[in-house]
C-alpha cells in the first residue's frame, strides 16, 4: 500500500535493435516500431480504469523485416508511480519489472510476456468493458473514422470536441487535470497545424481494422498501421491523432 494522495503511474522502456508492443489492460500504451535505442517513459493512468490488478502484454520483436533478434538487442520495461501532487520525483514505487539483457541468446523470433500489477487510485473511470462487442461493424466503424476525418479536414473544432468528450473526459479524471480547457487545447492544436503547413493525408483506400483482445475496443490504420488522422507537411514533419474506438447501445464512441 502506498500513501499516495495523486498517484500517477507510468511505464519506462529501454532498449536497442529491437521492436515492441506494450499493452495495459488489453489495450495498446506504447508501440516502438523505430528499431534504433531508446529510453523514455509515459504515463498510463488513463489505461487504468480503477484500482486493483492491472493486465499487462508485452511483445518483443526484431527489426522490421528480419526474423531473429541482433546481437546486443535488449529490452527493459518497467511500471512505477509516484504522488504527482508532490514533487518528490525520487520517491516512486515499482509495481512492475521485465527485462532481458540479451535477446539474441534467446535464439527465439518473437518474446511475449503477460503478467499483472497492483495499481492504486483514487478514481473509478468508465470501463470500456461494459460496452458491446464488435462483431460485424467494419462498415461502420470506417463510416465513423470517415466522419471524424472530414470534421478534421473542415476544421470543425466544436464537431470534433462533441465526439472526443468521453476521452477527454476521461483523461483529465485520470490525470487529476479536470480543469483543463480540451475545447481550447483542440484549437490551439489545430492552429499549430495549419501554422506549421501541415494537409491531412488522403483517407486510405483499404483500412485496416484492428480489434483488440477484449473485444470491445478497436482501431482503424492505415495500410502500413499509421493512424487515420496524418498530417504531413512539406519537409516531411509528421503528426498524428490516433483514435480507439468502442460502440455503448450501438453508439460509436472515441475511448481513447
Amino acid at each position: 500500500m502506498n500513501n499516495f494522495k495523486s498517484p500517477l503511474y507510468l511505464v519506462s522502456f529501454k532498449s536497442a535493435i529491437c521492436n515492441y508492443e506494450i499493452y495495459i489492460n488489453n489495450l495498446p500504451a506504447y508501440i516502438h516500431k523505430e528499431g534504433g535505442s531508446v529510453s523514455s517513459q509515459i504515463p498510463i493512468n488513463h489505461w487504468i480504469l480503477e484500482s486493483g490488478e492491472q493486465e499487462i502484454k508485452i511483445r518483443v520483436l526484431p527489426l522490421k523485416g528480419e526474423i531473429a533478434f541482433r546481437e546486443d538487442s535488449f529490452v527493459e520495461i518497467r511500471v512505477f508511480s509516484y504522488d504527482s501532487s508532490t514533487t518528490n520525483y525520487e520517491d516512486t514505487v515499482e509495481s512492475f519489472n521485465f527485462s532481458v539483457e540479451s535477446l539474441y541468446d534467446l535464439k527465439i523470433p518473437v518474446v511475449e510476456k503477460r503478467d499483472f500489477f497492483i495499481a492504486e487510485v483514487p478514481f473509478i473511470l468508465k470501463k470500456w468493458n461494459d460496452f458491446d462487442e464488435i462483431k460485424e461493424k467494419k462498415g461502420e466503424i470506417i463510416s465513423f473514422y470517415k466522419a471524424m476525418y472530414e470534421l478534421f479536414k473542415e476544421k470543425d473544432i466544436q464537431k470534433i470536441y462533441n465526439l472526443l468528450k468521453f476521452r477527454f473526459d476521461q483523461i483529465d479524471e485520470a490525470t487529476y487535470s479536470k480543469e483543463s480547457d480540451n475545447l481550447e487545447g483542440l484549437s490551439k492544436m489545430l492552429f499549430r497545424l495549419k501554422e506549421g503547413d501541415f494537409e491531412l493525408i488522403d483517407f486510405p483506400i483499404e483500412p485496416m481494422l484492428t480489434i483488440y483482445d477484449n473485444k470491445k475496443v478497436c482501431n482503424l490504420t492505415r495500410e502500413n498501421s499509421e493512424p487515420i488522422l496524418l498530417f504531413k507537411n512539406k519537409n516531411n514533419n509528421e503528426f498524428s491523432f490516433p483514435l480507439l474506438v468502442g460502440f455503448e447501445k450501438s453508439k460509436p464512441i472515441v475511448v481513447r
